[in-house]
């Protein structure tokens, strides 16, 4: 991994914030004149980058998000090539994604209100009616794509696999692209995308708001109203009615436009255009935000003399990482950012179907692979929400604690706690199957299963692939009430990928919490 921050054309590369399968994402410093902004830089692999298909796809997703100016959706500042690599820069949001601060909350004994999802998806269904005018669907509406800045604004983030009425199709026939969880059902049957499917899978992203978790199989056909599942505070009628009509599966029974959709989630959060004060609130309690921003001005501070002296030589750059290191252990360390102990959403980071992680506006996801690359806001390692389709019913009205307290977790914490080997030449593939295999375990409470594949992921993956299934392991312990050992399973998270902000976050809790 090179050293950081780095000279890359007009932009400092401060540090990479997340990584996919088609490319990673960059903090990252540039100036113009006299004024100078921090955005994030989206660049492709070097595989990516020979594979025709997804460079025609991250094109297109340049012409499409520049084509977009409107407060609710991530700014894209330029679309430029660099020495013949396609890249996207655009703006920085500060904060965390819906997915990250549901499972923040959790682990502080919060979780987010009626009130505050109605205000988080008006704000989205805004976006969306504001894309829809423009003709563009985005066909990738999920938690991990709901940037919420320390401020309280929400925006949209991540149009990678966004298209217009009249784009040709960059898919085989056959293939689909997206999350199966969020998409609507004609698109699962015909593949037939449009403003109404965009309206569904804003639908299951606040149903799973509120109701604290993904749904199961048929689960949305049984039961769209979420107050028939969702415990704690009581959700408004009229909140419910509305996620019903755009649950609806035939899309002539839904709104008829996003504009609506967000007209009638006003009523019911007459707060919910521009910032919100609950969520700015709830943030607060969740993360140590002055301390995110003493981070982000230490970083800006250390990249700055870049934008004037271009690369540093091996020795200054060396010194400069030591330096670098330690300043952002003692700040990240330091921060004490609580996350989820609980089984809520967001449990290890999601990728978006783009390719690209989304992520994150502090401390930084998971290191990029041997090529540098960029994007918007980022989670730590990969780990798709659309698995319910393999997945075996839940009984109605069964909330996630209690299906956990049913899993199979007696011999769980020894296996977790097993050493391990690492083999001479890692698969990649083979642990990136396991550990899909553990977060759905995970997510559907057999816990047992869970430690097993992250155990093996541990066996066959790459540093980084071995920190994510670490991280799973420890959310196990935390689960079954093992504190201690949760936190040795962070520390060996993030000595395989300091940038695992999740493992980062959940230590800095338990920390708080006086675990050593």
């Amino acid at each position: 991994m090179p050293d950081f921050p780095q000279r890359w054309g007009a932009y400092v590369l401060i540090r990479p914030l997340g990584s996919g399968g088609m490319g990673t994402v960059f903090l990252a410093l540039t100036r113009a004149g006299e004024e100078e902004t921090v955005c994030v830089i989206k660049r492709l692999t070097a595989e990516t980058l020979s594979d025709s298909g997804r460079r025609k796809r991250f094109q297109r997703e340049g012409e499409i998000s520049r084509t977009l100016s409107f407060e609710g959706i991530a700014k894209t500042l330029e679309c430029g090539e660099q020495q013949g690599e396609p890249y996207i820069a655009q703006e920085y949001i500060e904060g965390r994604t819906a997915a990250q601060l549901c499972a923040a909350a959790g682990g502080v004994g919060e979780r987010l209100s009626p009130l505050m999802v109605a205000q988080i998806g008006q704000r989205v269904a805004s976006a969306l009616a504001y894309a829809h005018r423009r003709d563009v669907v985005h066909r990738d509406i999920a938690p991990s794509n709901v940037m919420i800045s320390f401020a309280g604004a929400v925006s949209l983030i991540d149009f990678g696999i966004a298209r217009r009425s009249g784009d040709p199709s960059l898919t085989a026939t056959g293939d689909f692209i997206g999350r199966a969880v969020y998409t609507a059902p004609e698109v699962l049957k015909r593949g037939e995308a449009d403003a109404r499917s965009d309206i569904y899978s804003l639908g299951v992203l606040l149903w799973e708001l509120l109701v604290g978790r993904l749904p199961a199989l048929g689960e949305l056909e049984s039961h769209p109203d979420p107050s028939s599942l969702a415990t704690g505070e009581v959700i408004p009628a009229d909140l419910d009615k509305l996620i019903v009509r755009a649950l609806d599966p035939d899309p002539a029974r839904r709104f008829s436009s996003a504009e609506d959709f967000a007209t009638g989630l006003l009523h019911v959060a007459p707060g919910g255009l521009g910032r919100s004060a609950e969520l700015a609130t709830l943030i607060g309690r969740c993360y140590e935000v002055t301390r995110e921003h003493e981070r982000l001005q230490a970083d800006v501070d250390e990249a700055r003399p870049l934008l004037a002296t271009g690369a540093l030589d091996g020795r200054q750059a060396a010194a400069k990482g030591a330096r670098s290191s330690a300043l952002r252990w003692s700040l990240l360390l330091g921060a004490g950012a609580a996350v989820a102990a609980a089984a809520a959403i967001g449990l290890c980071g999601r990728r978006s179907e783009s390719g690209f992680v989304v992520p994150v506006a502090s401390p930084s996801p998971a290191a990029p692979p041997a090529a540098p690359l960029p994007r918007s806001t980022a989670l730590p390692g990969p780990a798709p929400m659309g698995r319910s389709e393999r997945r075996e019913p839940i009984a109605k009205g069964t909330p996630a604690a209690e299906r956990l307290s049913h899993a199979k977790v007696a011999s769980t914490a020894a296996r977790v706690s097993a050493p391990t080997s690492h083999p001479a030449a890692p698969d990649p593939g083979q642990a990136g199957r396991l550990l899909d295999r553990a977060r759905d375990s995970l997510q559907d409470g057999d816990l047992e299963s869970a430690a097993l594949n992250a155990r093996k992921a541990v066996e066959t993956g790459t540093a980084r692939q071995r920190s994510a299934a670490h991280l799973i392991m420890g959310r196990v312990l935390l689960l079954e009430g093992q504190r201690n050992q949760a936190a040795d399973e962070f520390v060996e998270a993030i000595r395989l990928d300091p940038e695992n902000t999740t493992a980062s976050d959940h230590l800095a809790g338990l920390r708080r919490k006086g675990v050593e």
